[in-house]
Formats: C-alpha cells, sequence, structure tokens
C-alpha cells in the first residue's frame, strides 16, 4: 500500500496545542479534502478536515468509521502512548 504525504494549511490542535501541518494518505494520492479525518500525532486527537480548518470528531462519529479506520485510529493512539511511557 502506498503511503502519501502532503503539507496542509497548518492548523492548532485544540487539545495539545502542537501545530498540525501534514497529511499522510495510505491508498491514494489524492490531496486531503474536507471530511477526511486527521490524528494529531502529539495527543492522538481525531479529527475531521473542513474547508479551512479542523474539528473534533464527535463519540458518534467515531463509532460510525469502517472497523479499519478504527483500528488504524486506536493503533496510532496506543503508538503515541508508547512513546510517552
Amino acid at each position: 500500500m502506498e503511503i502519501t504525504r502532503q503539507q496542509v494549511k497548518p492548523v492548532e490542535c485544540i487539545v495539545c496545542h502542537s501545530e498540525l501541518n501534514m497529511a499522510i494518505g495510505m491508498g491514494d494520492d489524492r490531496s486531503p479534502k474536507p471530511g477526511d479525518g486527521m490524528v494529531c500525532m502529539h495527543c492522538g486527537t481525531v479529527y475531521a478536515l473542513t474547508e479551512d480548518s479542523i474539528r473534533r470528531l464527535t463519540p458518534q462519529e467515531l463509532h460510525a468509521l469502517q472497523e479499519h479506520a478504527r483500528h488504524v485510529i486506536h493503533s496510532i493512539q496506543n503508538s503515541l502512548k508508547k512513546d510517552t511511557n
């Protein structure tokens, strides 16, 4: 599976205040678009891209994600927890 990286307009994580400025996609080379998911690689907070910023996903939206997407998110979050211990 191909992994693509692309600079995006910098935004601030509302939880840890880190700058989010990179999108990583798996399986295609398209640019990120509104509605796509984004995970802060510092604290693990999950966002959806909007037209000009990001917004935090609701618990209902997280639950509605496809199983594979939830698995990837949990793997990232678990990896971040291990890195901070």
